[in-house]
């Protein structure tokens, strides 16, 4: 990635009071897919409203006067709903666990998955074998956390939760995120030579 480009998708911390032992790294996911059909519907739906709103309240009603509280109405439609096409994923690692959280249109935040990085039994590069090891039929659970599947550095990482099911999750890593999985669990961790 471009030093301009990599800006714009993703913010990465580390030297900190925690000894070198964690970072933060987020990215912004791309307007492509089930986000740009998300976006699609929700403009979709506001017209809809509009319509529906004028229809029964000006067409059928004759309460003309309501009009003026439409585009309060809409406004409040938009700063509600808006926020879910705007998609973040962040990721910190403290103490050998990663968190993974997404954040809505910068306000909205939620906590999404936790695991310990010792009890993964692979962290790779996806690709390749990798992706057929995340698509085969015993993974029950995979998350994703990449702000596209064109990016680069994607990796993967297999283990079995609480009820003993097994899980994947996508990632874009750094350098740093990779250092620390093979501080924690160096058999499991795969490096290949990174961009940035």
């Amino acid at each position: 990635m471009s030093e301009k480009k990599s800006a714009e998708y993703y913010r990465t911390r580390g030297d900190n009071e925690f000894g070198g032992n964690y970072v933060e790294y987020s990215v912004e996911c791309k307007s492509e897919g089930k986000l740009k059909l998300r976006k699609l519907w929700l403009i979709l739906a506001y017209i809809g409203f509009v319509v529906l709103y004028v229809v029964l309240f000006v067409v059928l009603t004759k309460i003309v006067p309501l009009v003026a509280i439409l585009p309060l109405l809409l406004w409040i439609l938009i700063f509600f709903t808006w926020r879910y096409t705007q998609v973040e994923y962040e990721y910190a690692i403290l103490q050998g666990a990663f968190n993974f959280s997404v954040i809505y249109g910068n306000r909205t935040r939620k906590e999404l998955l936790e695991v310990k990085i010792k009890d993964m039994t692979t962290i790779a590069p996806y690709e390749g074998e990798m992706i057929a090891r995340t698509e085969a039929p015993d993974i029950k659970h995979l998350y994703s956390f990449i702000s596209s599947k064109s990016s680069p550095d994607i990796y993967a990482a297999i283990w079995q939760d609480e009820e003993g099911e097994k899980s994947a999750l996508l990632f874009e890593a750094t350098n740093k995120t990779l250092k620390i999985c093979k501080f924690y669990n160096n058999p499991a961790t795969v490096v290949k030579e990174m961009r940035y």
